[in-house]
């Protein structure tokens, strides 16, 4: 899978543990992680979780295909999640649509210096960055940028969970909806667990809109 990655373009180190692979990171700057769910050493959720504030993205391999286990995934904080044994073209191709929505900042997305403003929070999109209204800053991963920029491109409106789907990186599938409210429940808490919910509404029946004026800098 290495080999592969490599021929593809990309400069790629493995790691047999969690201990290894935190070794790696301190020494690295690394973009994206890919975790076998059976890594031996540390929990994968609990790595996920660890990974967030070093913004780096997250896909998870794992040999278990079933539905609750892919959404306690994304919820951790994944970017994606593939079932293994897994078509090595397929994961390359998944690895390009998580860096490009990290790398990339969306065309005229928050004006020249790529920020906007909404309610009392700002978001810097070249950083990946949450700033709160109490001045702290939390960072997120790649789909939930691509996500919460989605909603900001278009305030009041009220945007379905299969238009919103295209910027999780998830499969077109009925197992995968659910990755979008995980997204959604991922960015609500770091908005705040008291204010989440109303900057982040959702609509019954259709999906999701955001509650609050944008202005971009």
């Amino acid at each position: 899978m290495a080999e592969y990655l490599a021929c593809g373009g990309f400069t790629v180190e493995t790691a047999i543990d969690g201990p290894a692979m935190d070794r790696a990171l301190r020494l690295s700057r690394f973009d994206l992680v890919i975790l076998d769910v059976e890594l031996p050493g540390q929990d994968e959720l609990s790595i996920c979780r660890r990974l967030a504030p070093a913004n780096v993205s997250v896909i998870l391999l794992s040999a278990v295909a079933d539905e609750l286990d892919r959404i306690a995934g994304l919820d951790a904080g994944a970017d994606d999640y593939l079932a293994k044994p897994c078509n090595s073209r397929e994961l390359l191709a998944r690895v390009r649509a998580v860096l490009r929505a990290r790398l990339q900042t969306p065309k005229g997305s928050g004006g020249e210096r790529g920020i906007y403003r909404f309610g009392d929070y700002e978001l810097n999109v070249r950083l990946a960055l949450l700033r709160l209204p109490s001045g702290l800053a939390v960072t997120l991963t790649s789909s939930e940028s691509a996500l919460l920029i989605a909603l900001l491109e278009r305030p009041g409106r009220s945007l379905s969970r299969d238009y919103l789907l295209q910027f999780t990186h998830a499969d077109r599938t009925a197992a995968f909806y659910r990755a979008v409210d995980c997204h959604i429940s991922r960015i609500r808490r770091k908005l705040g667990p008291d204010r989440g919910g109303g900057v982040i509404r959702t609509i019954t029946g259709s999906g999701y809109k955001l509650a609050a004026a944008v202005s971009r800098l």
